[in-house]
């Protein structure tokens, strides 16, 4: 696993008042080789492999309020309802927050498939 003073995420999100308490990789996760690279994928993840990495980290993080997910290369739209009710916890992704920024900038109403980030205003 990766220290987490050396990704990026973990030191945004604890400047914005975020407690990090797992990071992991798709290979710290047993997910890919450790020698793959996300070009390999077409740089966007499988909902397969995007689902399989959501549930590794709520395991390997059972006391976690809340799961983000971050990489622009993995679409979550599709799969956030099912996984947020999988996993009993919020799952906040880049693809899913940008949706949600756009659709409350112009006041549209948000679908289900949103999971939680429905329930924001």
């Amino acid at each position: 696993m990766n220290p987490i003073g050396e990704m990026a995420s973990p030191r945004f999100l604890r400047l914005c008042g975020f407690n990090t308490i797992h990071v992991s990789t798709l290979a710290d996760q047993g997910l890919i080789a450790p020698s793959s690279k996300m070009a390999d994928y077409g740089w966007s993840m499988t909902p397969e492999l995007a689902s399989k990495s959501i549930r590794a980290v709520a395991e390997a993080s059972p006391d976690a309020e809340a799961i983000v997910v971050t990489g622009a290369g993995t679409r979550t739209l599709d799969i956030l309802a099912h996984m947020e009710a999988q996993t009993k916890r919020p799952i906040i992704a880049a693809d899913t927050i940008l949706y949600w920024a756009i659709a409350r900038e112009l006041d549209l109403t948000l679908l289900p498939v949103m999971g939680s980030l429905s329930n924001l205003t």
